[in-house]
């Protein structure tokens, strides 16, 4: 036991390979220890080794047939290799020894939403708050009206608010038109960096930074709760054409600073938030990026915070670099306006950018986020957004190619 005792220390702590040690040695005193083998299995996981992470999950299936929580992460890795019915009987087998444990049902949601079963997902994808693993869960909000499920709005208020990271509050603002649209008094809660993106929206009444005091309200609804309440499918997403407006003086602003146009312009976003639990996938180093980036071409950084390994692929003269002028949102939506197209990896910008309309190619790691679905090259979410995506091999060699092949095409296209 201590063994395996210390080897939970050590995978908190990221040292994961350690980690693995001590379990390892902890099944080899007692072979039958079925956490330790979960806990392995789990370590693989977060290390990307899914086919490992999946053997080590049978072997402690093996040892105890009714381990739920080695049956629901189970479905995780599969669902990883995009073996998908497998992965949903993986969840299913964990719920039928446990039909409230909502790291299975969450997960479950996930993956029908990745399978673009949205009407079937969203009443799954409401159980990220009580999976304690789920950002949502520790963000979990308590107030003392109801939570809006669908009853009439006209003469009422309701509050909604952003939850999780920037990028989901931009894709799913898109709700508040439609909350004003049953005749409702919107209240919308929100991320400092965002207040001001959003103070134009149509259908808002009071706009509130999140932490400042509230105003009395009817009800309250997690903006990423609205498209199950709508019963969204891929068939009517609301406002795919784009839905946020950027402030025209500073449009001006922006267009006197970069000056006259002599060639195309594109913007590049290639990291996201580092403490992103995906963020070692979906991010880029701007050092691999760059010798894609054919010439003929004005890039644009529209990175607020380079990280230090990638300042010197910065510096290199290939970028036109204002990210300490882009004091919020605001300021990066007006800059994008001034741009012909926006290269982003999977993060805020990018979600930025498509509600704008803009026109959008994100880089997508493999497996790619739910909301981008499993291989389709546009999003249903948003009308200028085009895919690249990482195949089974996992690489961005190939997605590098294939965007430095349509940079080449779009720059020679007639204007």
């Amino acid at each position: 036991m201590e063994l395996f005792l210390n080897g939970d220390g050590l995978r908190r702590l990221g040292r994961f390979e350690e980690a693995l040690a001590c379990y390892q040695s902890a099944i080899a005193l007692s072979p039958p220890f079925a956490e330790a083998r979960c806990h392995c299995a789990n370590v693989h996981l977060l290390l990307g080794r899914f086919d490992e992470a999946i053997r080590a999950y049978d072997e402690a299936i093996t040892a105890r047939a009714d381990y739920v929580h080695a049956h629901a992460n189970r479905g995780v890795a599969l669902q990883s290799l995009a073996r998908h019915d497998e992965a949903l009987a993986s969840y299913n087998t964990a719920l039928s020894f446990k039909d409230d444990y909502a790291g299975a049902r969450f997960n479950r949601g996930l993956l029908r939403l990745t399978l673009g079963e949205l009407p079937d997902a969203w009443a799954d994808f409401e159980w990220r708050y009580e999976d304690s693993n789920s950002t949502a869960s520790r963000e979990r909000r308590a107030f003392p009206k109801p939570r809006w499920c669908g009853e009439p709005l006209v003469g009422r208020s309701i509050l909604v608010y952003c939850e999780q990271g920037y990028g989901d509050g931009l894709q799913f603002v898109r709700y508040v038109r439609c909350l004003a649209a049953r005749g409702a008094r919107v209240i919308l809660e929100a991320h400092r960096p965002l207040i001001q993106l959003f103070a134009d929206i149509p259908g808002v009444t009071q706009l509130v930074v999140r932490g400042n005091p509230l105003p009395a309200f009817d009800y309250h609804c997690p903006l990423m709760s609205l498209p199950s309440v709508f019963g969204t499918t891929l068939n009517d997403v609301p406002f795919a054409e784009g839905y946020l407006a950027s402030d025209p003086g500073k449009v001006g602003e922006w267009r006197a600073r970069l000056g006259e146009k002599r060639m195309r312009r594109v913007g590049v976003a290639w990291s996201g938030n580092p403490i992103h639990a995906n963020d070692r996938r979906r991010s880029i180093a701007l050092e691999a990026l760059e010798p894609f980036l054919p010439e003929g071409i004005e890039y644009v950084a529209l990175q607020t915070e380079v990280r230090h390994q990638d300042q010197a692929a910065l510096g290199g003269g290939r970028f036109r670099d204002f990210g300490s002028e882009l004091q919020d949102f605001s300021d990066t939506a007006a800059l994008c306006e001034c741009l012909d197209l926006i290269v982003s990896v999977d993060t805020s910008v990018a979600h930025l950018s498509g509600s704008l309309a803009r026109p959008t190619w994100i880089l997508l790691p493999n497996p790619a986020d739910w909301r981008w679905l499993l291989t389709r090259r546009d999003s249903p979410w948003y009308r200028s957004m085009r895919l690249f995506r990482q195949g089974e091999d996992r690489g961005w060699l190939p997605v590098f190619k294939a965007l430095r092949e349509a940079l080449e095409l779009w720059r020679e296209a007639p204007q």
